[in-house]
């Protein structure tokens, strides 16, 4: 299955307290958490010029949360969808996004895929696959939540257009005017 990015949802939870019979008010006192992770993922793009919008797919994901009891459902394992933006990276053009999960299934060590579907400008659609397994061991990940590809996507620029069509789109052109004159009886 394919899910959208889960939003933050924030639980509070303490097993230890007794809320006893009461006719004022009563006071609960706990730290309320998000059961939601985020990361931010990142890939060097040559050819970021050609590039009208940026999608990825994350497989090996836990699909939802019991939040109630703080358990990961990870009875199947699920793929997360979300947009990327155009950006850069102290002058380097990249994709990257921050996206929301509930998280990869603990100690699971494949099936940890990211694909990128790419929209050029020129209407091509470009797909790429990575096995990220290896992001998820980085210091990056396990400090910042950060997955950066090493790796740099390269978007080949759009095929020249037949001649006598340059430039794209609609260009009108108009002709002199030629003067006519004409009766018209009423």
């Amino acid at each position: 299955d394919i899910l959208y990015q889960p939003d933050h949802l924030v639980v509070a939870t303490n097993p230890k307290e007794v809320i006893p019979y009461h006719e004022a008010v009563h006071t609960i006192e706990a730290v309320a958490e998000s059961v939601v992770e985020t990361f931010y993922i990142q890939i060097k793009v040559e050819g970021l010029e050609y590039v009208s919008s940026a999608q990825a797919v994350l497989t090996g994901m836990v699909g939802s949360n019991r939040f109630g009891l703080g358990e990961r459902v990870t009875d199947k394992e699920n793929a997360v969808y979300f947009t990327l933006v155009k950006s850069d990276d102290k002058g380097a053009p990249v994709l990257c996004n921050v996206f929301n999960t509930f998280g990869r299934i603990d100690g699971s060590k494949n099936d940890l895929w990211m694909t990128f579907d790419i929209h050029t400008i020129d209407g091509r659609v470009l797909t790429k696959e990575y096995d990220i397994s290896h992001l998820f061991d980085t210091d990056d990940f396990k400090q910042h939540r950060w997955l950066l590809f090493e790796e740099v996507l390269v978007i080949p620029p759009p095929p020249p257009a037949p001649p006598g069509q340059q430039g794209g789109g609609f260009q009108p052109s108009l002709e002199d005017w030629d003067e006519e004159r004409h009766d018209i009886i009423l």
